[in-house]
């Protein structure tokens, strides 16, 4: 009898299971008995071997230690196939996490490599108008203040007539004050507050050198990185190609996670690229 046979199912009472009275496995014993006696079954050559399975799955049910021996065994199985179960629907999520979070960091690069592309021309252009006028700027240009500042630029004011309107109007040159530009407030994060899934995670690359060399298995890289903290997941991903590599690895905080990519990691000759799955900001 193979080792993962149901018992219960020798008797078709596997929906009921180790909750089955014993009357109902003998009288399912009995009927199957009828049924699968090499008698009837004179011209089928398995009858002798199915009639032999099921007076073995009879004595051990039929048994009260032995039956419940295997009653333990089948819920330790499940618990164990429904843990498998769990594991790997949270891979499949993080994997598919990972690839769109990966797609999104080339997206947003394709649009910021444009965006300094067109600022590059512009900035050309507008210094060509500046030289072709023979005047220098009076106001640091839009891209020299920077757009992450969340600045505007100045507006470049020339001496015009308006000024003598102020005058007119009795204004003097002291009650006129120049607009002023303030650094907008930085907010400052809180390094101490409890970090996501997906800022403790980094995605781990190398490249096997001939012949396969180079490679790294999951218990090599759950005892480098280790080195930097509580590992709380590992995941190796499906070999794609057969030089490059990749691996994620959830640790248990931020810390562990910022302390592993300011470190080199991995064997010397073939050292491991490891890298936040968030970029930084």
């Amino acid at each position: 009898m193979e080792e993962q046979e149901d018992l219960y199912a020798v008797f078709r009472l596997q929906e009921s299971g180790p909750q089955v009275q014993n009357a109902d496995i003998r009288k399912a014993y009995r009927k199957r008995a009828l049924e699968l006696h090499p008698d009837k079954r004179g011209d089928d050559p398995g009858a002798a071997v199915e009639f032999q399975k099921l007076q073995k799955a009879y004595e051990i049910l039929n048994d009260e230690r032995a039956r419940a021996s295997y009653d333990e065994l089948l819920r330790v199985r499940k618990e164990r196939v429904d843990k498998e179960s769990k594991q790997s629907e949270k891979r499949q999520k993080m994997m598919r996490t990972l690839a769109e979070k990966e797609k999104a960091y080339d997206r947003e690069q394709k649009v910021k490599l444009e965006e300094d592309y067109v600022q590059k021309q512009l900035k050309e252009q507008i210094a060509s108008i500046n030289k072709a006028h023979g005047r220098k700027s009076v106001a640091r240009s839009y891209f020299d203040l920077g757009t992450s500042s969340g600045l505007h630029a100045p507006q470049i004011r020339k001496e015009t007539p308006a000024f003598d309107m102020r005058n007119s109007a009795g204004l003097n040159r002291h009650q006129f004050k120049e607009p002023s530009f303030a650094a907008p407030e930085i907010p400052i994060s809180n390094s101490n507050s409890e970090a996501t899934e997906a800022e403790r995670t980094l995605k781990v690359s190398w490249t096997c050198l001939e012949g396969g060399a180079g490679d790294y298995s999951a218990a090599q890289l759950e005892k480098i990185f280790q080195e930097f903290g509580e590992i709380q997941d590992l995941v190796v991903r499906a070999r794609k190609s057969l030089k490059k590599r990749s691996a994620l690895v959830v640790m248990a905080t931020k810390q562990a996670a910022v302390l592993a990519t300011e470190s080199v990691c991995g064997e010397y000759s073939n050292p491991l690229l490891v890298l936040p799955l968030l970029p930084r900001i």
